[in-house]
């Protein structure tokens, strides 16, 4: 399921990175943020859950607050829904 799920959401950011580069529309890139949030909180699990436990898992955890930090420093400065 997290195989999936990572998988899923890495195609999410790879499309809407290279639309967003593509048509220069920067509207997308809240629903980048957020896939690309989703992406390292599934990686972090993944790495978590394994066997071996080590730094990344923890380190991928980090990126993702950072990575919401930012989504949300976004929306909140931006005029998205208004």
């Amino acid at each position: 399921m997290l195989k999936i799920s990572r998988l899923v959401f890495s195609i999410l950011v790879i499309i809407s990175s290279l639309y967003i580069v593509i048509t220069k529309n920067f509207d997308w890139i809240p629903l980048m943020l957020v896939a690309l949030g989703a992406s390292t909180f599934v990686i972090g699990i993944s790495e978590i859950r394994s066997d071996k436990r080590n730094f990344w898992g923890y380190l991928s955890l980090g990126a993702t607050f950072i990575v919401l930090y930012t989504l949300i420093d976004l929306l909140s400065n931006s005029n998205v829904f208004s």
